[in-house]
């Protein structure tokens, strides 16, 4: 019965967070503010998401729930193909297969699938493009990648820190220095700045 109740809770926290993302982005598609009817208040004061803008671009195309679905299924799958070369290039054609075939049945990315349309799944891509470069040791590209996922939403700036830390433990000081302080400051700034000047409450409501 308790495993009912909690599956249910479940279902129903996802159902409300797809139909606010979704809402979110219909604004979007039509040059509105980010506001959910569910939320009462623009969407970036609750969580700082601008990668959302470049999907309503799609959705002003095809402007349908399943659109979300099925770009959030292709950027995971792109996220596959990324991760299966850059281990094939280093590791090889087999091993590369083999982890790429891993990767993609995996807990993670099933998972997301079963979620519903999260913002947080067009990270992965991009994540798997600034470890593929890193793999390859292409620290500048790599980089850069890194720092497209400050878009994605504010807490991935602590995926950023960690991306900063592993630069350094390759000798790559400078850039990673420069790659996690300038992540801590931009949670500062969104947190501190952005949200709060969006949020009717004035501040960032999950601390």
């Amino acid at each position: 019965m308790d495993a009912v109740i909690k599956t249910n809770h479940i279902e129903a926290d996802n159902h409300a967070t797809h139909q606010n993302i979704h809402q979110a982005i219909a604004g979007l598609a039509h040059f509105r503010a980010p506001v959910s009817t569910i939320k009462s208040f623009d969407l970036f004061g609750d969580h700082f998401h601008p990668i959302i803008a470049v999907v309503a671009q799609f959705y002003r195309l095809f402007p349908h729930a399943s659109t979300l679905l099925v770009l959030q299924a292709a950027a995971l799958s792109l996220s596959v193909v990324i991760v299966t070369k850059a281990i094939q290039d280093v590791f090889g054609a087999g091993r590369g297969l083999v982890a790429g075939f891993a990767y993609a049945i995996s807990w993670g990315l099933q998972s997301a699938l079963y979620f519903g349309f999260h913002e947080v799944s067009l990270g992965v891509p991009i994540l798997a493009a600034a470890a593929a470069h890193y793999l390859r040791r292409s620290w500048r590209a790599g980089t850069w990648w890194a720092i497209f996922l400050l878009l994605v939403k504010e807490d991935m700036a602590l995926t950023v820190v960690t991306l900063g830390i592993y630069l350094c433990v390759q000798k790559q000081y400078r850039r990673g220095i420069a790659l996690g302080a300038g992540a801590i400051g931009w949670l500062v700034l969104v947190l501190g700045v952005f949200v709060p000047a969006l949020n009717p409450y004035g501040r960032y409501l999950y601390w």
